[in-house]
């Protein structure tokens, strides 16, 4: 178990990076497609229909994903899914939702279970504001063991080749370390 006083170091040098990612409010519109298949009449439908006037605004956005969708959940939804933090999204789509300002829709996402024409609703930047250490204390004993057990385990080894005058051959070592990976 690692000391309390571990645990508030890691917790003291932690709390100067950003403890959560940004996160994006979107509502996508899920066009399926087999892997290799670029388009689809479907596609081409509803990428027709979100060029119409007021396609795009949330309403017209919103009932155009109810009905049109391949997700049930995002259906159910009138496609909104939510703020999702930054690794939660594809690189693909982050990548389109690059330059758009909240309120703009990309052109359709090509992903390998089809494509997704996005509606970027809001975006929340990254928290630097430190989480409570009483709410972090238990992840960051756990994210220590492995060190400590590394640490005990390379001070037993010292002390034994220390105790029983054993000598090791690195090299052989180094060599045995990469044919077990």
């Amino acid at each position: 178990m690692s000391s309390d006083a571990e645990v508030c170091a890691l917790y003291e040098a932690s709390k100067r990076m950003p403890v959560e990612p940004f996160r994006c409010r979107l509502a996508p519109v899920f066009i399926a497609a087999p892997c290799g298949q670029v388009t689809s009449a479907k596609l081409d439908e509803v990428t027709a229909r979100l060029k119409a006037k007021g396609a795009t605004s949330e309403a017209g956005f919103a009932a155009l994903a109810k009905a049109d969708t391949d997700s049930k959940v995002e259906a159910a939804r009138s496609g909104e899914i939510g703020g999702l933090a930054e690794p939660a999204i594809a690189p693909e789509i982050r990548a389109a939702l690059k330059d758009l300002k909240p309120g703009g829709v990309t052109a359709p996402v090509r992903l390998a279970n089809g494509c997704h024409t996005v509606r970027f609703m809001e975006m929340k930047p990254a928290s630097t504001t430190p989480i409570p250490f009483d709410e972090v204390k238990d992840q960051l004993a756990t994210q220590l063991r492995p060190q400590r057990m590394d640490k005990a385990r390379q001070d037993f080894m010292t002390a034994l080749v220390a105790k029983e005058g054993i000598s090791l051959d690195e090299e052989a070592l180094k060599i045995l370390a990469v044919q077990i990976k």
